[in-house]
């Protein structure tokens, strides 16, 4: 498998490879384009053409801990959580330790410490409605991810929360926003352990 190899920058982040093969003097090309969407991998010979895209996606695979987090005493306001349960779940978000885990067939699992969540595994596919049950009742929503950010829109009751996530390196944070009042949004920030 002998040849001859020009690579060349056609563009910002697009390159372009020509392979002349000895043997038979046939040419293959392949371009291969970086975009902050992912890569798109495209090669042709003889009439034929292939074609990969690799989606960029958030890394949201570890254990993740709170570090830091405000404006939750208003979000719990919002979603109606009753006084007596306020202390007790604001002392929990400092212990709040998430694990992550992307699996086959396009899933995500989660499991988490927090009892007044869901306790344990949870599973579901990004673009695919999904349900559960927690302490404070039923939930349904549905999650999809554009590149680094993961977007929840949940239904808690007569509440809707939209959560986002952005993911860089280490890091998570979150926005929460009940009924879309952003001025009382709570955010969250989570470290990678």
């Amino acid at each position: 498998m002998k040849s001859k190899i020009v690579s060349t920058k056609i563009g910002p982040g697009a390159f372009k490879t020509i392979y002349k093969w000895t043997k038979d003097g046939s040419v293959t090309e392949r371009t291969m384009s970086f975009t902050d969407g992912g890569l798109t991998d495209e090669v042709r010979r003889g009439g034929l053409v292939g074609r990969q895209v690799w989606r960029r996606c958030a890394d949201l695979d570890g254990t993740w801990r709170c570090a830091a987090h405000t404006g939750m005493e208003t979000y719990l306001d919002l979603m109606g959580v009753p006084a007596h349960m306020k202390p007790a779940m604001l002392e929990q978000m400092d212990k709040d330790e998430v694990i992550g885990e992307r699996m086959s067939g396009g899933k995500v699992k989660w499991t988490t410490n927090n009892p007044f969540f869901v306790e344990g595994n949870r599973i579901y596919e990004f673009n695919e409605s999904y349900s559960f049950d927690t302490k404070m009742g039923k939930v349904s929503g549905v999650s999809t991810e554009t590149g680094e950010t993961v977007v929840n829109v949940m239904k808690f009751g007569s509440k809707t929360v939209t959560q986002t996530q952005t993911w860089t390196g280490d890091f998570m944070v979150a926005e929460l926003v009940v009924n879309g009042c952003k001025n009382a949004a709570a955010k969250t920030i989570f470290v990678r352990v």
